[in-house]
């Protein structure tokens, strides 16, 4: 038999065996299946694969996972099923990069959840996560999964120690998840939104870490685009303290004015736009105010600069 007709069918029986032993009774033997599959395949360059291992993975697996997803911090006591999927999902990561199969971008939410209850997860590069989550981003019900169940504040928490560049596409990514179609907004849940803005003001002052401030205001700045201002309650006390200790390491440090453009803005949307008060009651504490709105201040006057070429005050 020629080699290459000898590899086809070689490869036509695995296909044939992992199809059949998916379907068996126990799932000790289905998991087999699947590590069986992933250990023949995994450096074989054969697209076909992937449709084959998702078409035909046993759902008494897939159900294990979702079982273990929904344990939430407990499931530290299923590291051998956590790391399993792992590296069930390290397998087709190719594939989610390229594809919007329904039942592959089923991988990715659960992977979502996963990384809700996991810590580090150095094993992995962020650049390649990042590129098998940015295709589930294009449909809607996705986003609004994200948003509803903090996936970005989780996401960064497994990562805290990424690079620029790829703290950049994460910022990135983390605003076209918060574009959402104003038409879905009642999709939203207000609870778990005032709940994700606490958590991550909470992180933001335990840590007093930037990126958390760039992920809260991105947030903010969509729940104030989408109307949700006067609905969606947080601790206002707790905000303006973040938000003096973020405008205070800005000014000392000088290193990101957008930051601080963004905060200014979203102070002016709470106070003009919404039913939420701020108790003015030290000198200290309306300069802090008077500095934050002359920033956006400085901001619109740029723009009528950069549209007219002037500006005219009349007394």
């Amino acid at each position: 038999m020629e080699p290459e007709n000898y590899m086809d069918t070689q490869i036509k029986l695995a296909f044939e065996r992992y199809s059949r032993d998916a379907q068996s009774e126990l799932l000790v033997n289905k998991m087999k299946a699947v590590k069986n599959f992933m250990l023949n395949f995994s450096n074989l360059n054969l697209p076909e694969k992937y449709i084959i291992f998702i078409d035909h993975f046993p759902k008494d697996v897939y159900m294990e996972f979702e079982k273990v997803s929904e344990i939430g911090q407990n499931a530290e006591d299923y590291k051998k099923e956590k790391t399993f999927f792992f590296e069930v999902y390290n397998f087709i990561i190719e594939y989610l990069i390229s594809t919007s199969h329904p039942e592959a971008q089923s991988f990715v939410r659960l992977f979502l959840k996963y990384i809700k209850i996991s810590e580090y997860q150095y094993s992995y590069n962020i650049n390649t996560l990042l590129n098998s989550i940015e295709p589930s981003i294009a449909f809607e019900h996705n986003k609004i999964f994200f948003i509803n169940e903090n996936i970005m504040f989780y996401f960064y928490n497994c990562f805290p120690h990424s690079t620029n560049s790829s703290t950049q596409r994460f910022r990135k990514m983390c605003k076209r998840i918060c574009n959402i179609d104003p038409t879905n907004r009642s999709s939203l849940c207000c609870i778990k939104l005032r709940d994700n803005v606490n958590q991550i003001m909470d992180n933001y002052y335990e840590t007093d870490d930037e990126r958390y401030a760039w992920i809260l205001f991105i947030i903010l700045r969509m729940i104030h685009r989408l109307g949700l201002m006067g609905v969606v309650e947080f601790n206002m006390s707790v905000f303006y303290d973040v938000t003096n200790s973020i405008f205070y390491d800005q000014i000392v440090n000088g290193e990101n004015f957008k930051l601080l453009s963004l905060v200014s803005k979203t102070w002016s949307s709470i106070l003009n736009q919404s039913k939420k008060r701020i108790h003015i009651d030290t000198t200290s504490k309306l300069i802090h105010l008077a500095a934050i709105f002359a920033i956006d201040l400085f901001r619109k006057l740029k723009n009528i600069l950069k549209k007219s070429g002037r500006l005219v005050f009349i007394l």
